[in-house]
C-alpha cells in the first residue's frame, strides 16, 4: 500500500510537470533564464490581461510571460500579415512604372486596356473595406493560438508524433467563419492574379507579384492558418517579411503599459519544425503534417505511444476563433501599424492607407 501511494504521488508530480510543457511553446518552457517563461506547473493568477479567460484558474501563463506573448502577436500583426499588403502595394507601383518604358509607348490599344484593367484590379485588394475584416479574423485566430500556451490540458487538443505536435484539432466552425470574413478578399485577390496574367504590359514590372494564393479558397486559407499559425504560434518573421516592413517592430509593451523588461530578448526561429502538408485532406478537419524521422522507439517510448493512440480517440476540438475573441489583444487590423519608407520604394505604409482607389475614369485620365 505504501509503495502504491508513493507511485501515485510520483505519477501526479510528473503529470503536473508536463502540463506546462506544450511542445508548441518548447522554447519558453520553465527553467530558462534569458526570457520570460511559462509557469513550471499550473498556477492560479488573477492579473492576466492578454488571456483573461484563464484568470482565477490554474494555468501556465503569468503577467511576466505576457511580454513574450505580446511580442509574438505583434510580429504577426505588424510584420507577417502586414507585409503581404506592403509587397502588393510595391508591386502595384512597379506596374505603374511600366508606363515610363518604351514597351508601353509602343503598345497596342488592347494591351493598354488590359494594363489599365490590371491596375484597377489592385484597388479592391488594397482597400481596407475589403481586406480589413479578413486580416482581423486572421489576428483573432492568432490571438487564440497565442493564449493556447496557457492551457494545462493542451494535450487534449493535439496529435503528437515522436514528440512533435503535427496536428491541432480545430473545430470545423473556425474555418467557416474565417472564410466568411475573407471570401471577398479572396475573390479580389484571384481577380488581380488573373488580370496580371492577362496583361503583357503588367508582366514587364520589375517586381514580382505577391503570392496571394492563401486566399484562393477555404481549403488554402485554413491549411495556411493551421500550418503557419497553429503549429507556429510563436513564429518570428522571415528576413523577407522584415525587409517589407523596416523599422516597424518594437519591443513588446506590457498590456498594463510597462516597457518590456531588459534581459528578455526575443527568440530567433520558430518553435517547431516546419510542417509538410499532406495532400487531399479536408480543410475543416485541419491537416496532418509529417513528423521528422527518428530512431527506433525504446520499449518505454513504445508504451507511451500506445497510450497516446488511446487518448487520440478522445481528442477535443479547439474553437480558436472563440478563444481569440476572449483575449485582450488588439485584433482590429491596421490600428497602430506604421511602415517607414525604404530607400528604393516610397510607397509604404501609411502611404498604403492614403491611396484612394482609382476609379475607371481616373485611371483612364491618368494613362491616356
Amino acid at each position: 500500500m505504501r509503495w502504491s501511494l508513493v507511485a501515485a504521488a510520483l505519477s501526479l508530480a510528473w503529470s503536473l510537470d508536463e502540463q506546462c510543457k506544450d511542445p508548441l511553446f518548447e522554447t519558453h518552457w520553465y527553467g530558462k533564464y534569458d526570457m520570460h517563461t511559462l509557469n513550471s506547473i499550473p498556477t492560479v493568477k488573477t492579473d492576466l490581461k492578454l488571456c483573461p479567460e484563464y484568470n482565477s484558474m490554474a494555468s501556465c501563463c503569468s503577467s511576466e510571460f505576457e511580454l513574450e506573448q505580446q511580442r509574438y502577436f505583434d510580429d504577426y500583426r505588424s510584420i507577417i500579415f502586414m507585409s503581404k499588403l506592403v509587397r502588393t502595394t510595391e508591386h502595384r507601383q512597379s506596374v505603374v512604372d511600366v508606363r515610363n518604358t518604351p514597351t508601353y509607348t509602343s503598345a497596342a490599344h488592347t494591351e493598354r486596356e488590359q494594363y489599365q484593367h490590371a491596375l484597377e484590379a489592385f484597388n479592391p485588394v488594397l482597400t481596407p473595406e475589403v481586406h480589413g475584416d479578413c486580416f482581423s479574423a486572421l489576428l483573432t485566430y492568432t490571438a487564440g493560438m497565442n493564449c493556447f500556451a496557457c492551457r494545462p490540458d493542451w494535450f487534449k487538443y493535439v496529435t503528437i508524433e515522436n514528440g512533435v505536435v503535427v496536428r491541432i484539432h480545430i473545430h470545423p466552425s473556425v474555418c467557416m467563419e474565417v472564410w466568411s470574413r475573407c471570401e471577398r478578399l479572396g475573390e479580389a485577390a484571384m481577380n488581380l492574379k488573373q488580370a496580371l496574367l492577362d496583361s503583357v504590359l503588367a508582366k514587364q514590372a520589375k517586381l514580382q507579384a505577391e503570392d496571394l494564393d492563401i486566399f484562393a479558397d477555404q481549403q488554402a486559407l485554413c491549411s495556411f492558418l493551421h500550418n503557419e499559425v497553429s503549429l507556429h504560434p510563436f513564429q518570428r518573421p522571415s528576413m523577407i517579411e522584415r525587409e517589407a516592413a523596416p523599422g516597424v517592430h518594437k519591443e513588446a509593451v506590457h498590456p498594463m503599459g510597462e516597457a518590456a523588461l531588459p534581459g528578455a530578448p526575443g527568440v530567433v526561429g520558430g518553435t517547431t519544425p516546419m510542417p509538410v502538408l499532406l495532400p487531399g485532406v479536408f480543410p475543416t478537419a485541419m491537416p496532418y503534417v509529417a513528423a521528422p524521422a527518428s530512431a527506433p522507439l525504446t520499449p518505454l517510448a513504445a508504451r507511451r505511444l500506445e497510450e497516446e493512440k488511446v487518448l487520440e480517440s478522445a481528442k477535443q476540438e479547439l474553437n480558436v476563433i472563440q478563444e481569440g475573441k476572449l483575449t485582450g489583444f488588439n485584433m482590429v487590423f491596421g490600428e497602430g501599424a506604421r511602415f517607414q519608407p525604404s530607400s528604393s520604394y516610397s510607397l509604404r505604409w501609411p502611404a498604403l492607407a492614403m491611396i484612394a482607389p482609382l476609379t475607371a475614369t481616373a485611371v483612364s485620365e491618368a494613362f491616356r
